[in-house]
């Protein structure tokens, strides 16, 4: 504890002691009671709004409670509906699952039912096809018993004749002296008698000296006009067969003249034979080669009409991907002549050959608006020389198009297609000016194909058909084909993917099975499971026919030509 201080109360009293004895003491005591009750009224005051700030503070509390009550109760709605959504998103995925699962069962059956009809045809084909063999075999083996028995017999009766004409040999002996001693005789007494007429009109007639200049002079001038006529006609001969007949290699050409071209154009505008198609329509390409072909026709369209030398062409790529088409309707776009030839038939003409292509390249240059040759099928002609395999003549037909092919031509057109670009010959290939590449239809282009060729021979079957009775009457056509459901947009799409790797020709030929798979039906009624027998049956044989046949198209051979046509390009234009 601390000590006491005794200095402060004295202090203390001291000032006790001088208030009381001060005159204002009264005064102050009266302040300070003044002051006290103000302090007291302060003190009532503060008391009084501390008690209002607490009751404001208390309904705050309350109103901050039901806030929170009001958020619980929200929250456990909110906890609950998203509970019960994810209970129904639950549900729904299991009967989804359910579903695809049922499908798949489904789906597995039906293969599995599929495969055993598969495994059945099968099984039925290769009874028949035993069946067929035995069929044969016996048909063989009685063939070969008739065959016998007709040699035995023949055998027979050739003996039996030989027998009897050795038996009367001698007979037919004297017989035949006879009629030939017959024969002579008379002979002998026609040709005495016949030089006896003509010793006596000859002499009578070197008699007459005039008679005789005259039957000279004939002589003369008759002799003379057979040479003339002969002669003359071989001649025309050969101007008619160069100008207006069609050279045996020509396969397919729009070149018409004389009659007959009368009689095609009189056919085309009564409506017997259908228009000329020009442009590109109802083809279907890549944006890109749709381009660049419609460049290609406009500049020969141009290059005719200014008289300038037409440039020669390389189509390249799969089969089937329109490269014949569009040489046709580049010929017909820029108004040139077109003739197809085929490389596979300058091999069987052998020394001829020559000859053949002579007259077929003459007979291009007559064309008045200029023609433009589409070889197919040119690594079967133009392939390398260096092959051993090439035979002479062969070697002398490429020699002999070479040659005729070496400058630029206003008259002929070259347009070489090819499977093998890579077979062809250098010096071909220095002759080609532009090269391009066909490939096949992307997912779009597919899809664009299914559906020109499903409305041409499904929709439109019979439509077609020619005309007779000067084109107003139309002859028989099929009949029309009832589409079923299930033919959508979707579905064309689905199976444009599903055809991957078809060309254009591919798909034509299938759309020509469903054609066919319906017609052979009792009633012409396309349905969805027709037209999935056809497409699974021509996607087996793809598959089959890819798997023996795999090739890959690239750029490369359009790089290397495209070098060859530019060197080419570039000593012409130096000439």
């Amino acid at each position: 504890m601390s000590s006491f201080d005794a200095e402060a109360l004295e202090r203390a009293a001291k000032a006790a002691r001088e208030l009381e004895s001060s005159k204002h003491v009264k005064a102050a005591v009266e302040l300070s009671k003044r002051e006290q009750n103000v302090k007291v009224r302060e003190y009532d005051a503060r008391k009084a709004e501390a008690s209002a700030d607490a009751e404001k503070a208390k309904a705050a509390q309350i109103q901050i409670a039901a806030e929170e009550r009001r958020k619980t109760i929200a929250f456990e709605r909110k906890a609950k509906e998203e509970l019960m959504s994810r209970q129904q998103q639950m549900e729904r995925q299991r009967m989804r699952e359910q579903d695809q699962l049922s499908r798949q069962r489904e789906q597995d059956m039906l293969e599995a039912k599929k495969q055993a009809d598969m495994e059945r045809d099968a099984r039925r084909l290769q009874m028949e096809q035993q069946i067929q063999e035995e069929r044969l075999e016996g048909a063989r083996r009685r063939a070969e018993a008739e065959r016998a028995n007709i040699r035995a017999r023949a055998m027979a009766e050739a003996e039996g004749r030989i027998l009897e004409q050795r038996k009367n040999e001698d007979i037919h002996a004297r017989d035949i002296q006879r009629r030939s001693e017959a024969k002579a005789a008379e002979l002998r007494g026609a040709i005495q008698e016949a030089f006896s007429q003509l010793s006596s009109t000859l002499g009578s007639y070197i008699k007459d000296s005039t008679a005789l200049r005259n039957t000279v002079f004939v002589g003369t001038a008759l002799a003379v006009g057979v040479y003339g006529v002969r002669e003359g006609s071989r001649v025309i001969g050969r101007v008619v067969e160069r100008r207006l007949l069609t050279p045996a290699l020509v396969r397919e050409t729009s070149r018409t003249a004389g009659t007959f071209g009368l009689r095609q154009r009189m056919k085309r505008a009564l409506g017997m034979l259908p228009a000329e198609e020009v442009g590109l329509d109802g083809i279907v390409l890549e944006d890109k080669l749709s381009s660049r072909i419609v460049e290609t026709a406009s500049a020969t369209t141009n290059t005719r009409r200014n008289g300038a030398p037409f440039r020669h062409m390389l189509f390249y790529g799969p089969p089937g991907t329109g490269k014949t088409m569009v040489a046709k309707r580049l010929a017909r776009t820029s108004g040139l002549d077109y003739a197809v030839m085929s490389g596979g038939d300058i091999g069987p003409l052998g020394k001829d050959g020559v000859t053949e292509l002579h007259k077929l390249l003459d007979w291009g240059e007559t064309s008045k608006r200029g023609l433009l040759l589409f070889i197919d099928e040119a690594d079967a002609f133009l392939s390398s020389r260096s092959r051993s395999a090439m035979s002479e003549d062969h070697r002398n037909a490429l020699n002999a198009l070479l040659y005729r092919t070496g400058e630029a031509s206003r008259s002929l057109m070259l347009v070489l297609a090819t499977n093998r670009p890579g077979d062809l010959d250098a010096a071909v290939t220095d002759r080609v000016d532009d090269a391009v590449l066909f490939g096949l239809p992307d997912a779009a282009g597919r899809e664009a194909l299914v559906r020109v060729y499903f409305e041409k021979f499904v929709v439109r079957a019979g439509e077609d058909a020619p005309r007779r009775l000067m084109g107003l009457l139309p002859a028989a056509r099929a009949s029309k084909i009832e589409i079923g459901e299930g033919f959508t947009d979707e579905y064309f799409a689905e199976l444009a993917a599903r055809t991957a790797g078809f060309s254009g020709r591919a798909i034509s030929k299938l759309m020509l099975g469903v054609q066919g798979a319906v017609y052979g039906r009792g009633e012409p009624t396309l349905t969805l499971e027709i037209m999935e027998d056809v497409v699974q049956r021509k996607l087996a044989e793809f598959d089959e026919r890819r798997r023996l046949a795999k090739t890959d198209y690239t750029d490369s051979a359009s790089e290397a030509v495209t070098g060859t046509a530019a060197d080419a390009a570039a000593r012409r234009s130096s000439a």
